[in-house]
């Protein structure tokens, strides 16, 4: 297996996606990374992220019609708005969680989970609804 150079714009982005617990998209990304590499392209963006993604180093989340990018490895879950389509990380213990699917016919190896409802700021501002 081929290692990858070392490149500036891949730790970049990595550090980015990983300061943020914001789940952002690649334009979002693209808009940060310029500030301190303003010659790069979308396509240079997008292409990083993939591979970040392969190695596992982030996660690729496909969210209602947006690829977003998580920098939190350990084992969470995701809360997705339904209103303002904000999302956060819930902490979970793996340990409990991968128990209740754990059997003999089938092991957990890795898991994606997000949880849709209303988030505080949105139950609040539409306090008659919710």
């Amino acid at each position: 297996m081929m290692k990858s150079r070392y490149s500036f714009a891949r730790e970049t982005i990595l550090n980015i996606v990983k300061s943020t617990n914001t789940h952002p998209t690649a334009n979002e990304i693209y808009r940060e990374v310029a500030l301190s590499i303003p010659h790069i392209s979308l396509n240079t963006i997008y292409r990083n992220l993939r591979q970040l993604a392969k190695k596992k180093l982030i996660y690729e989340l496909h969210l209602s019609d947006k690829t977003r990018y998580c920098g939190n490895l350990t084992p969470h879950a995701h809360l997705h708005c339904s209103l303002c389509h904000g999302i956060s990380d819930c902490d979970i213990d793996y340990e409990v969680f991968s128990r209740c699917f754990n059997s003999g016919e089938f092991r957990v190896s890795d898991y994606y989970l997000e949880i849709k409802g209303v988030c505080k700021n949105c139950k609040k501002k539409n306090n008659d609804l919710y």
